[in-house]
């Protein structure tokens, strides 16, 4: 009897195993992200490796790793232009689109110029992130749910479901970036020249989505033009062509599931 108990139970004890090795394999096989039903805040940093005064605001950034409402609160970006390139120090991060981004954004919000470092909180500009360790975020704005499904390697589902009556029936459009982490640069020339420049949350790649039936989303990730030791997806919708988000959501990505 003692050896059947200690046979059932070497059995037992191995199934469990398996089954949990199956599960966990299932789990990594796919991610999800979902937002709550209150608007999550778009914090966007928009930097350059080639100004002197953006140091401060990249360590800044990167210091919101640990805050306790990261991505449940607020999603960060750090959008690298190209603008201040020809000061001497071609920044490995920054695109033209990155520095288009943030001149439609004057545009649209009446404002005569851009500036580095300058960071935007749901669209708006906002100046006041020195005084506070990370955005204090106001909850009460019911907007609706985003959900980001990376289905397959380098595949991605998304749905919005909100209760809001579209404005003036305009479709919805899905941006979806991949972000690297525990960046760094030794800058060598230019304005940081001589000096080690650590960044989070940089934009490697960002592709927006047209909606192909209501509030849904399908396609392929972007793809990163840099390497990175760890990366994030974040997604977030905006109507019609404007760039103030209504939505978002995002977290850490498996490598594996990154790209095909």
């Amino acid at each position: 009897m003692g050896t059947f108990h200690s046979r059932l139970f070497a059995w037992v004890l191995l199934s469990t195993c398996l089954w949990s090795t199956i599960t966990q394999g299932r789990s990594n096989d796919q991610q999800r992200f979902v937002s709550r039903s209150s608007q999550v805040g778009l914090l966007e940093l928009y930097t350059s490796e080639g100004c002197s005064s953006c140091p401060p605001a990249d360590r800044w950034l990167s210091q919101v790793k640990s805050a306790p409402n990261l991505w449940h609160d607020f999603v960060p970006v750090a959008f690298h232009v190209d603008y201040w390139n020809y000061l001497g120090w071609q920044d490995r991060f920054a695109q033209p689109a990155f520095s288009q981004r943030q001149r439609r954004y004057a545009r649209e919000y009446g404002e005569p110029t851009v500036y580095t470092p300058g960071l935007r909180w749901n669209g708006s500009e906002w100046r006041g992130w020195r005084s506070v360790m990370a955005p204090v975020v106001n909850t009460g704005q019911e907007v609706g749910v985003l959900r980001l499904l990376i289905n397959a390697p380098g595949q991605f589902e998304a749905q919005f479901h909100t209760t809001a009556a579209p404005r003036g029936r305009q479709s919805r459009t899905l941006t979806v970036a991949i972000l690297g982490m525990d960046l760094v640069s030794n800058v060598a020339r230019g304005e940081n020249r001589g000096r080690l420049l650590r960044h989070d949350f940089v934009v490697l790649g960002m592709h927006r989505f047209a909606e192909q039936k209501q509030g849904s989303w399908s396609g392929q990730l972007p793809r990163p033009h840099q390497a990175s030791s760890q990366y994030a997806v974040v997604a977030w919708v905006t109507q019609g062509n404007r760039l103030t988000p209504l939505q978002a959501t995002g977290g850490y990505l498996y490598r594996h599931l990154l790209t095909k």
